[in-house]
């Protein structure tokens, strides 16, 4: 009996002190911080993001043009057909090629000021979308660390799930021969076997929902994976100590918060745009022109240099110019409710995220103390089942018991993790630079402006950026 009791113990042992190995444990597994270095350099959506950013950079470049100049080259051929009648001082019949070119430069002096406020509405809908391109960031950056304690999670359930399984082959080997040996009945053993066959399928839903994990994971970075370590990101520089505090940075840095305050501010340019069509325009017109027989017979060539100030005050557009006004400023009527809303949603969020953390550090303190508890109820109820003080199925539920604790714990240490995410997304901190990843991939706003806003005559794009 003691030996057998001794046996126990140690079983006992193997699934209360069982710490699951960690897949980084491997020397092919992946850091979360290579992982998401991973997702940086190879993700479709941050490429397409980063390709839609630049496409709308474009912008400034065409808002800026209002302020530079057309310049056109002009030539023509003319084939001039003469038939003089009575006294001419052409007295030669017959054709003639007149030859011409021009070179014509119009200069916009003013606009109205419709220049200005486009060049206005454009860098702030530029700034806006690279604040959505951030917010892009932080969305793809956010599902590969969910991916990958996701992973971790699943390996770590499957490993006690696993140990489980061979705890109770091992405890309905005891059964059997205590039942041989007469101290337990049939319903004892049955019990045992009942409890492993349900053990086993655990094993088999645990190794398919780390498969899917893999599967998700491998799709993020577009890299094969096979083991991770389990890392937290919670305890990072500037993560907030409070519910006050992450309000605060939400309120300050949130993507979407902020680019839908720079697509307010757009919209307003956006009716000053319109409102300049309305004004007088003015544009200096110089042109340089030279034509080869202007007058066959009579003139060799002309040459001709002019420069003209033109003005021109808009009356009255049938209307078209004051509706598209109107509607320039419904737009910024919506923008700033889509503004008020989308604080709203922000702050409602940071306090969500908050509450979801803490609820999960709650919840890990309970789950080890609950594990603790439970061992010592097993460790209890498998000497009264061996001194016939409890029936076999006590034994089994106090395991059982154990593991729902264990498996408990995990998954909260798994949420405590996202919700950390969650905390950093809302209130702007899931970036490169705080987590300290290579930031190349990421644009600077102010430096693509001023590459774009001064390209004069480029075609080339860069595609792999």
């Amino acid at each position: 009996m003691k030996v057998m009791a001794l046996k126990y113990l140690i079983l006992i042992a193997c699934l209360t002190f069982f710490v699951p190995l960690k897949a980084g444990a491997s020397d092919n597994g992946f850091s979360l911080k290579e992982a998401l270095q991973l997702a940086l350099e190879n993700n479709a959506t941050l490429a397409a993001a980063r390709q839609n950013y630049y496409g709308v950079a474009e912008n400034l470049a065409q808002a800026v043009s209002g302020f530079r100049p057309d310049v056109s080259i002009n030539g023509d051929i003319t084939n001039i057909q003469s038939q003089p009648e009575g006294n001419s001082f052409i007295t030669q019949e017959g054709g003639n090629l007149s030859r011409g070119a021009s070179i014509d430069v119009v200069q916009p002096v003013f606009r109205g000021g419709s220049t200005s406020a486009e060049v206005r509405a454009a860098r702030n809908a530029i700034t806006a979308q690279h604040w959505l391109l951030k917010e892009t960031y932080q969305d793809v950056l956010g599902n590969v660390a969910r991916a990958y304690w996701d992973m971790s999670l699943q390996a770590d359930t499957l490993a006690l799930n696993v140990s489980n399984r061979e705890l109770l082959q091992k405890q309905l080997e005891e059964n059997q021969a205590r039942f041989e040996a007469g101290e337990l009945t049939r319903t004892d053993v049955s019990q045992a076997k009942s409890r492993l066959a349900a053990a086993t399928a655990s094993v088999a839903s645990s190794q398919s929902a780390l498969n899917n994990a893999k599967a998700k994971l491998a799709e993020l970075i577009r890299v094969p994976v096979e083991t991770v370590d389990f890392e937290t990101f919670d305890k990072l520089e500037g993560f907030p100590e409070t519910v006050t505090q992450a309000l605060e940075l939400a309120d300050k840095q949130n993507p979407s918060s902020v680019a839908a305050r720079f697509l307010h501010n757009a919209s307003v340019d956006g009716v000053n745009n319109v409102i300049g069509e309305l004004l007088p325009q003015i544009n200096l017109v110089a042109q340089a022109q030279e034509t080869k027989d202007p007058y066959p017979g009579f003139l060799d060539s002309e040459r001709t240099e002019t420069i003209q100030l033109n003005a021109t005050i808009p009356l009255y557009q049938s209307g078209a110019t004051r509706s598209r006004a109107r509607q320039a400023k419904y737009a910024v009527a919506e923008n700033k409710a889509t503004l008020i809303e989308t604080e709203e949603e922000v702050r409602t969020k940071a306090i969500q995220s908050w509450e979801a953390y803490k609820s999960a550090e709650f919840e890990i303190e309970a789950f080890e103390e609950q594990i603790e508890a439970a061992t010592v109820a097993l460790e209890g109820a498998g000497e009264e089942v061996r001194y016939g003080l409890r029936a076999a199925i006590d034994e089994l539920d106090a395991q059982q018991e154990l593991l729902d604790a264990r498996v408990s714990l995990v998954r909260s240490r798994f949420n405590r993790a996202n919700a950390a995410v969650d905390v950093m997304q809302v209130t702007g901190q899931f970036l490169p630079a705080q987590l300290g990843l290579d930031m190349s991939t990421l644009p600077q706003n102010q430096e693509v402006m001023d590459k774009i806003g001064g390209n004069w005559f480029g075609l080339d794009v860069d595609y792999t950026k």
